[in-house]
Order: structure tokens, then sequence, then C-alpha cells
């Protein structure tokens, strides 16, 4: 009799595994909560084409006083700076890859210092430690939806000798809208056409992840422990 439920427990088990099923998994797991305080992050990407950019540096006065065209490195006449804007350009932001892009505008400056050349490449070419702001507004349409942010990162000549690229980073600083309190950063590419005193043709392009703020959980009120509580007349 053993011997029949040990043959009866081994072709049940064989057929188990023959159907896919691991007979120690056959009971189904119950699902695994989330857990608390953890929050989805979106990846974000956004491009942008400026047609009226434009250098600006430092200069110095007669009085030892400058004129501070850049808003950063300021009162050194080797500081330089590169303002872009998507006035008569375009802005186009979206979220997750999921979304149809989206309006947006965006404005950016970026300000190095002219002895900070690094030479880079062969043959040699200048590339300049970089550093600013810029913010993204007016995104979805909405004048109250915007984002801000800080960038690092390296403006360097091309080979021609007549254009730049700026590789950077950056970090969002702040927002508003349906971005309040957001977090994140991502990588910023930017393509910059010739260097005339203005109407700078650049391009734009950002890519990253951003973190909404975790919600704040609502509390159901707790009944106090001297509540009275009526008696029972009997």
């Amino acid at each position: 009799m053993l011997n029949r439920i040990k043959l009866l427990l081994s072709i049940t088990g064989l057929f188990l595994l023959t159907v896919g099923v691991n007979p120690a998994l056959a009971k189904a797991k119950a699902a695994q909560p989330t857990p608390t305080g953890v929050q989805t992050s979106y990846a974000m990407e956004a491009l942008g084409t400026s047609i009226d950019g434009y250098w600006a540096t430092d200069t110095a006065s007669w009085d030892w006083m400058y004129t501070n065209g850049c808003s950063f490195c300021t009162g050194d006449p080797s500081c330089n700076c590169f303002y872009s804007d998507s006035t008569g350009g375009s802005g186009l932001f979206q979220v997750n890859a999921i979304n149809q892009y989206t309006t947006m505008v965006w404005t950016q400056e970026l300000d190095y210092t002219t002895y900070s050349a690094i030479l880079s490449g062969s043959p040699p070419d200048a590339c300049y430690a970089a550093s600013g702001e810029g913010q993204m507004e007016d995104i979805q349409g909405s004048t109250a939806n915007s984002l801000q942010y800080s960038t690092t990162g390296l403006l360097c000549v091309t080979p021609d000798g007549q254009n730049q690229t700026y590789t950077g980073s950056y970090v969002i600083t702040g927002g508003t809208g349906l971005y309040e309190n957001y977090q994140g950063s991502g990588n910023i590419g930017h393509a910059i056409y010739g260097r005339l005193p203005s109407q700078v043709i650049s391009q734009i392009q950002y890519t990253g992840n951003y973190v909404p703020p975790i919600p704040t959980p609502s509390s159901e009120p707790t009944p106090s422990p001297w509540t009275d509580v009526a008696t029972p007349t009997p």
C-alpha cells in the first residue's frame, strides 16, 4: 500500500513538471505590496532650436569697473557667455516616450573663461569648462508649468574652427505647476553654428529622468482613548 502511494505521488509530480508547474510553486504567491515611499522615475526628452542666440563678455572700463555681460563669471575680462532661447525657434517636451511631444519655451545661459582652455583632439581645438542655468516654461501650453535647472560641462570648438558644441549634465533646481517639487537630472547636448555677434543658430537636446514629489499620506483620525462610551442600560 505504501509503495502504491509513493508511486502515485511520483506520477503526480511528473505530470506537473510536464505541464510546466513546479510542485513546490503550485500554490500561487500573494502579490507583493509596493514599498512605502518609493516613487516612479519618469524618462524625459526635450528638443529645441534657437535662431537669435548671441555671445557676450565682461568688459573693463577706464575706472576699473566692469560691464557684466554675463551672469556668473562677473568682473572678469576673460569671461564669455552664450545666450540662447526658443524665441522665433522651437521647443518640444515629452515624458516617458509614450506621450506625444508638447510645446515648451526654453532659455539657457552658458558662462566660461577663456584662460581655462583645454586642448582636445587632433589637431587640437579648445574646450572650456562651462556652467550656467536654464529653464523650460509654458510646458503643455500652460504658463503655470515650468522647470529650472543648473548645468555644468564642456564647450568645445569643432575641428573646422567655426562651430561649437556644449556637452554637459544638469540638475533640476525648481519647478512650478505640474512640476512643482520635482527632482531629476540628465544630459544636455547643444550644437552652436558659427560665432557671430548675434543671430546665432543653435540646437539643444535634453534627456534625463524626473521624480515627482512623494505624496503625503492622508491619515484617518484616531479615536481618542478618553472618548466616553455610553454604558448600556440593563
